[in-house]
């Protein structure tokens, strides 16, 4: 019964469950999804329809022309999100709703040439958007800049600007060249800039420091030998170029300094000093104030040099005729310079100390006028030519080398070597050694020949309006020369006028004395004439007392000699004299006197009394020379600086212009010979009268008997003889 029970409980409960599931699944609601357009695109929804909860991707598809703007959803409780929404309690209508595109633009990047670089930012952008396009330079190139239809548009790499059209952009890549710049100063420092081909650069000026030394211009060599480039000078680059810094010095801008190498003192009125200390190198050229009244000194210590040009005020070239460039270089050192630029009629170079010059000098404007060169116990070395001087002077052991390259002088010059100086002229291979380049006064070369200054066979010849120095085989002499005392025949002679001995001696040195000669009945006392320091051409004599008379009785004894001194006074040396008592003394050969002529002997040091040389001899004594100075030359043959020319006496003339030798030629022979007393009329007309007069003064002014056959010839007119 039980069992029966529980089986009918279970078969209702399964019935009442089969009976009421159906109407509970009838009673959830589900929900519509409507979807519209505004007829410029289309949208749907899926699912179109579903319970609360449910999840529906919206899809929207644009017309074209169109773009999707929004979802306009009904009720506003629904949320859309990425086009996706969930279903609520209620249907939903949703409409897409479209616009129109905004406009667009295409921006594209190209490159010239094409393996220049890279570049980047093409695409579409949207009216005023913000465009960057970009460039980089592959290796060797450098970025020149941004194109649009071969116009330049940017220089920046990175080129941002508003897109307001279509752009078509060219990045410019050149091949780059790269500026390197060289201190120049002892040191390595070096600066670069690259460069493209082709492209304008300006070259810098405050790149480097060095001391109070300013950049004065760029060199293609250290030394300046090279192309200059001046300070801002805008240069096209066409390739790969190394500039090394040309200093300079202002001196004539800066006041008194002293450092551990340098020090500069002095005014422009009376004296100025650069001194140079412990064998300084100066990579600059030196610039020196015009000192108007007194000199410039460069004194050095060790030895010094300046890697550049020595020069006076008026920039890198050297004062004119209205200042003073007198220049002495001294100190207990060496110094070597590239070069002195040419300085103003009438200065000086002096020289105390040895000195090196790469290049040549030129000392004194408009050839050379009253210019001087003095060495003094030193040595001038010149790696170049020394141009027309005026005046060469030398004291003690002086040298000047000019190692390649010739010696010309100017005018009427003077030349005054010491005893023991020389010169070598190395020549050019071309021209001749040595020479002057007017036909005037000739003395001062007339004196190399005389005073025997150089080897036997060497003369001066006049040769194209000027003198020039011709060797032993009478052609132009252009090999090297040394200029030099030469050598000196001495020669011993005895009493009866034999040689003992005969010796060459260079200029300077003695002679060695022979073995003491004998003569029978008579004693060897010495020789009549010094021979140590000879300087010329001598003949020694032998000279002899008689011996005693054996048969003199005793008690007595010989006629006794005396011993007579010359006390030459800076001259000549000359030898004692040996003379019997009551006999009288021969006058001894006349010693000589650099600027002296000589006055005769006197018996005191006063030179108050002439000796007489007829007086007996009873004593040995001294005897003293007296000298006379030579007079200078006449100045009123000389205008304010002692330049002597024939165009000096017309007031017209200007003896620095280019004409100057022109008319010192014709008035010297007398062909021109002015419109007045004092005047040339070097600008004016030359007529007819005129030349023909030069024509006829040419010819030398022959004689003339005949009378002109013209109506309108003066027959007192200068020109008359000239048209006869």
């Amino acid at each position: 019964m039980k069992r029966f029970y529980k089986l009918t409980v279970w078969l209702l409960t399964l019935a009442l469950i089969t009976t009421f599931i159906p109407s509970f699944a009838q009673t959830i609601p589900t929900y519509n999804v409507t979807v519209t357009d505004d007829g410029n695109g289309t949208a749907s929804a899926s699912p179109a329809s579903g319970a609360e909860g449910t999840e529906v991707t919206l899809t929207v598809t644009p017309n074209e022309g169109y773009q999707f703007k929004e979802w306009q959803v009904t009720p506003d409780t629904v949320t859309v999100e990425n086009n996706k929404f969930t279903i609520g309690t209620e249907n939903v209508e949703i409409k897409a709703v479209f616009e129109e595109n905004p406009a667009t633009f295409a921006v594209t990047v190209a490159t010239d040439p094409v393996e220049g670089g890279t570049v980047t930012g093409s695409g579409t952008y949207a009216i005023n958007a913000s465009a960057t396009v970009t460039a980089a330079a592959n290796e060797g190139y450098v970025f020149d800049g941004w194109y649009e239809n071969d116009i330049y548009v940017s220089g920046d790499e990175n080129y941002t600007f508003t897109v307001d059209e279509d752009r078509a952009l060219t990045a410019g890549f050149s091949k780059k060249h790269t500026i390197t710049f060289n201190i120049n100063n002892g040191t390595a420092d070096t600066d670069s800039e690259s460069v493209a081909d082709g492209r304008e650069f300006t070259l810098p000026g405050d790149i480097f420091t060095n001391g109070a030394c300013e950049i004065n211009s760029w060199n293609t060599e250290a030394d300046g030998s090279g192309y200059d480039y001046s300070v801002n000078k805008k240069i096209t680059v066409t390739e790969d170029i190394v500039l090394y810094a040309q200093w300079v010095l202002p001196l004539n801008k800066l006041d008194s300094f002293s450092t551990a190498d340098y020090e500069w003192s002095g005014d422009t009125v009376s004296s100025q000093t650069f001194t140079m200390k412990n064998g300084a190198i100066l990579y600059a050229n030196v610039i020196f104030p015009s000192a108007t009244d007194g000199k410039t000194v460069i004194a050095v210590n060790g030895d010094c040099e300046i890697k550049g040009k020595v020069a006076f005020e008026e920039g890198t070239a050297q004062a004119g005729s209205n200042s003073s460039a007198d220049l002495t270089i001294t100190g207990n050192g060496t110094l070597k310079f590239r070069e002195m630029d040419a300085t103003g009629a009438g200065d000086m170079l002096t020289v105390e100390t040895d000195v090196t010059i790469e290049n040549g000098v030129n000392i004194g404007a408009s050839g050379g006028m009253n210019s001087t060169v003095v060495i003094k116990d030193a040595t001038l070395t010149l790696h170049n030519s020394l141009s027309l001087l005026q005046y060469l002077s030398t004291e003690g052991e002086a040298k000047l080398n000019i190692i390649d390259g010739t010696a010309s002088f100017h005018g009427s010059p003077e030349i005054t070597l010491s005893d023991k100086s020389e010169i070598y002229i190395g020549g050019n291979g071309a021209d001749a050694v040595l020479y002057k380049e007017s036909e005037a006064q000739n003395e001062a070369f007339d004196t190399l020949i005389r005073d025997n200054w150089l080897p036997e066979g060497f003369s001066f010849k006049k040769e194209n309006y000027g003198y020039y120095l011709y060797n032993p085989e009478n052609t132009l002499a252009k090999d090297a020369i040394t200029i030099k005392k030469q050598g000196y025949t001495v020669i011993f002679k005895d009493w009866n006028g034999s040689d003992i001995d005969k010796q060459t001696v260079s200029h300077g040195a003695s002679a060695t004395a022979p073995q003491n000669p004998t003569r029978e009945g008579w004693t060897f006392v010495g020789w009549d004439t010094a021979f140590d320091n000879v300087t010329g051409h001598l003949v020694v004599n032998a000279q002899y007392v008689k011996k005693p008379d054996t048969g003199t009785p005793s008690g007595r004894s010989s006629t006794p000699t005396y011993t007579i001194k010359f006390d030459t006074n800076g001259g000549t040396a000359v030898a004692n004299k040996f003379v019997k008592r009551n006999y009288k003394l021969p006058a001894p050969k006349a010693p000589e006197k650099d600027g002296f002529t000589f006055g005769g002997w006197y018996a005191d040091e006063a030179l108050s009394t002439a000796y007489n040389f007829d007086t007996n001899v009873t004593k040995s004594f001294t005897l003293y020379a007296k000298w006379n100075e030579i007079p200078t030359e006449d100045d009123n043959a000389h205008d304010a600086s002692g330049h002597d020319c024939p165009s000096l006496k017309f007031s017209d003339l200007d003896i620095t212009q280019w004409y100057h030798f022109d008319t010192d030629y014709v008035i010297e022979k007398d062909i021109f010979r002015g419109t007045t007393e004092s005047t040339f009329a070097p600008d004016g007309n030359t007529t007819r009268a005129m030349m023909i007069t030069v024509l006829y003064r040419a010819e030398g002014e022959p004689e003339v008997t005949d009378k002109t056959t013209f109506e309108d010839i003066d027959e007192n007119a200068y020109y008359a003889k000239a048209v006869v």
